[in-house]
């Protein structure tokens, strides 16, 4: 398992539990990519919608039980979920950098 501290990668629970508590202090940023984007339109979600989301997130949700490094080179590490929301099941991509920064890298209909 990775820890905090040394930048290694941390166990899904811990890392859920980061993750949420950051998003509800608002360290929080969606990526502006055009499959998040028309996802996002399509089904009339605001910020708040979609931190509301991935509040819900469980270790069930998930699709690696380890956590990644980001292949793109940035600090932190990765969980990839599907999460069903309606008749759509989401595809949520999650960097978490410790202490304080979570980027939400996809947030589109699945395509697993």
């Amino acid at each position: 398992m990775f820890t905090i501290e040394n930048d290694k990668p941390i166990g899904l629970k811990e890392f859920l539990t980061c993750v949420k508590s950051n998003v509800s202090n608002n360290n929080f940023v969606m990526a502006s990519r055009d499959k998040n984007i028309k996802f996002i339109n399509k089904l009339g979600f605001n910020n708040n919608d979609i931190k509301l989301i991935i509040l819900k997130l469980l270790p069930l949700h998930a699709m690696n039980k380890t956590a990644e490094k980001d292949d793109s080179g940035y600090p932190g590490f990765i969980y990839k979920f599907n999460l069903p929301f309606k008749v759509y099941k989401i595809y949520i991509k999650i960097r978490y950098c410790p202490p304080n920064k979570v980027v939400c890298i996809s947030f589109h209909e699945s395509e697993y």
